[in-house]
């Protein structure tokens, strides 16, 4: 059975965005509340990955090498032969595995020579996570795609807030304009509408204040750095 990527595992596309990734992981787990540890440890791995630009380009780039994988064709199917073709065959093939049995006892023995490792690409250790440097190369360009956008998200989204929040402390400036403006003898209907628009204000313009603080802290990824994987030590066949 095939094993199900992290993006099946919380029923998402691989173009979710984080806000539908971290609700697809709450749905998940309410889901799955009270199952087997296994279930839930494997969905919490998979919102831990895609939670985190790096770990996600480094997973992607690897699902895509996966899926440039060729599977051989089957080999065609030779037509059945006759009885007597059948019998010759099994006879030739009786008397080549003779021969070779033969030739194989006849041969001089000698130590077996050592099988050198192939020379692959050296691999890179990112985050726990092995990674060849193209692979590398393809996440960090993902990451500067993705840090681009949200460069200019946080910007969108500050200077809309910043005009809300000037648009704001305007009416706020008139309504106590018109506050001190009341006359002594103003009903007591009058004020309290005054006071609750005054209140509505400050707590909306109290809520923008907290919002640009959050969006100000809001860090942008970075790029995906590693380590050469240590090399592995030769160790010749045993005899």
């Amino acid at each position: 059975m095939q094993t199900k990527t992290h993006y099946q595992l919380l029923g998402i596309s691989p173009t979710a965005d984080e806000a539908e990734i971290r609700r697809a992981y709450d749905v998940r787990m309410q889901q799955l509340a009270g199952s087997g540890s296994v279930q839930l440890e494997a969905v919490r791995k998979a919102h831990a990955v895609l939670a985190d630009p790096i770990r996600r380009a480094v997973y992607d780039a690897s699902l895509r090498n996966q899926d440039q994988g060729m599977v051989p064709p089957p080999e065609p199917v030779a037509r059945r032969a006759g009885a007597g073709q059948r019998w010759l065959m099994v006879l030739a093939g009786v008397a080549l595995l003779g021969a070779g049995l033969f030739w194989l006892s006849q041969r001089p023995k000698s130590a077996p020579k050592p099988v050198l490792p192939a020379a692959t690409e050296p691999a890179i250790i990112v985050d726990g996570v092995a990674a060849t440097p193209d692979e590398i190369a393809e996440a960090n360009a993902s990451i500067e795609t993705r840090r681009n956008g949200l460069a200019q998200q946080k910007w969108s989204e500050r200077t809309r807030l910043e005009n809300r929040k000037s648009q704001l402390g305007t009416e706020l400036a008139v309504m106590m304009m018109d506050g001190q403006r009341l006359p002594p003898d103003a009903d007591q209907a009058s004020i309290d509408y005054v006071e609750r628009k005054r209140a509505a204000l400050e707590h909306e313009i109290a809520w923008l204040k907290a919002r640009l603080e959050e969006i100000d802290h809001v860090e942008l990824p970075m790029a995906a750095k590693g380590e050469l994987a240590p090399a592995k030590e030769y160790t010749p066949p045993s005899e």
